[in-house]
């Protein structure tokens, strides 16, 4: 995916900026070309969304946790972006410290077999035993500290059995990033005629 995200402000004597996101699919090919947009606040709360190829004749209106929204996905639109990914992860571990059973690995200045020369920390927490207390067997997380131009977390559940791998509860990656672009409302309006909405 491709996506723009503009983080909520609000200053004294200033208007307020919503959160916003734009989402074009590059991938898969059946989702290939499909947009979406979400202003918090807009839209009567809904995302506004067009498929591409036969089906881009049109575009949709959706609650962002309706059915069709969260079809394929475990959070809603809502809950995108880097910064309550990063508010999310110090939640748990502020729990974790709380309930113990908790192995911390810091590894600092790695680098990414699969990126072009970028460098990251990379912590790995453990949950040796299960625990109503723990979203997770284990979590990685992976951050390019010179200028966050990539983040990676990732999760998984308590092997089903001793010796077995663990699977993956769920993997978000954000590569090439550009902290503080300067998006404009335009860039969460589907009449921009950079995008395709009909």
């Amino acid at each position: 995916m491709f996506v723009k995200i503009r983080n909520p402000l609000e200053r004294e004597g200033e208007v307020r900026v919503p959160l916003s996101i734009y989402i074009r699919f590059d991938d898969p090919v059946g989702q290939k070309g499909r947009e979406v947009i979400w202003v918090d606040g807009e839209n009567e709360g809904n995302i506004i969304v067009h498929e591409a190829g036969l089906l881009g004749f049109k575009r949709l209106s959706f609650k962002p946790t309706g059915i069709l929204a969260m079809l394929g996905n475990r959070y809603p639109i809502t809950e995108m972006g880097i910064e309550r990914l990063l508010r999310k992860m110090i939640a748990r571990a502020n729990r974790d410290r709380q309930h113990g059973n908790c192995e911390v690995q810091w590894s600092r200045d790695i680098p990414l077999e699969e990126s072009r020369g970028v460098r990251v920390e990379r912590i790995v927490i453990m949950h040796p035993e299960r625990s109503e207390d723990h979203d997770f067997f284990r979590a990685e997380v992976e951050l390019d500290v010179s200028n966050f131009s990539y983040l990676r977390y990732a999760s998984y559940d308590w092997p089903p059995k001793a010796g077995q791998p663990a699977p993956l509860l769920e993997e978000y990656i954000y590569q090439d990033v550009k902290l503080n672009p300067g998006l404009a409302d335009d860039a969460f309006d589907p009449d921009n005629p950079e995008y395709n909405y009909p």
